[in-house]
């Protein structure tokens, strides 16, 4: 298998006398998306109701349209889990990468619209594709870990993946009000 051959960046797949120390990288490269998720959802969480009362929405509505994640996480990562095991792992991307490059490029394009949404529809739109994108992304990329990696070395993967969340958090609550105070909504459009 080519996952075992060593790679310039050292991100083969452990074998079970492959030291923590070797398998550093690749567990590091594994967690990396870990801040990205942590950045993303405490970033929309936090600011997104903000955004939505600026551009006219009543504080109870954006509140629930917030909230209304619970809904996301209660059915989508059942479907995409569910799915990312069954898909064959000889696909050429194995079982869990097509989640991964499908859900991604889904949450981003829901944080990349919502501050230049113009009204609270739209904005409602970015927040439903982040929350789409995020739960169909996640319960796969979590799988990754168990399909690559032996079991000596998960609680280090995890340790690893929660320092991630945890910079990925600290980050969002401090970039996010940054943004925030420099954010200008986008001009409404006059009603007829």
């Amino acid at each position: 298998s080519t996952w075992n051959r060593p790679s310039r960046f050292r991100l083969e797949r452990p074998s079970e006398d492959t030291t923590s120390q070797d398998a550093r990288p690749l567990l590091w490269t594994l967690g990396l998306p870990t801040f990205g998720l942590a950045f993303g959802i405490t970033l929309l969480t936090t600011y997104g109701a903000l955004l939505l009362v600026s551009l006219g929405l009543s504080k109870a509505l954006a509140g629930a349209m917030i909230g209304g994640e619970g809904a996301f996480a209660l059915v989508i990562p059942l479907a995409a889990g569910a799915l990312s095991d069954r898909l064959p792992a000889s696909s050429p991307y194995g079982r869990r990468l097509p989640f991964a490059f499908i859900g991604a490029p889904i949450a981003g394009a829901g944080l990349l619209l919502l501050p230049f949404a113009p009204d609270y529809q739209l904005a409602g739109l970015a927040i439903l594709l982040f929350f789409v994108g995020y739960y169909f992304y996640y319960p796969p990329y979590r799988a990754i870990y168990a399909d690559l990696l032996p079991r000596r070395l998960m609680a280090r993967a995890q340790s690893s993946q929660a320092i991630f969340r945890g910079v990925g958090l600290g980050m969002a609550m401090i970039s996010g009000g940054l943004l925030l105070s420099a954010w200008h909504a986008p001009p409404r459009a006059p009603r007829a």
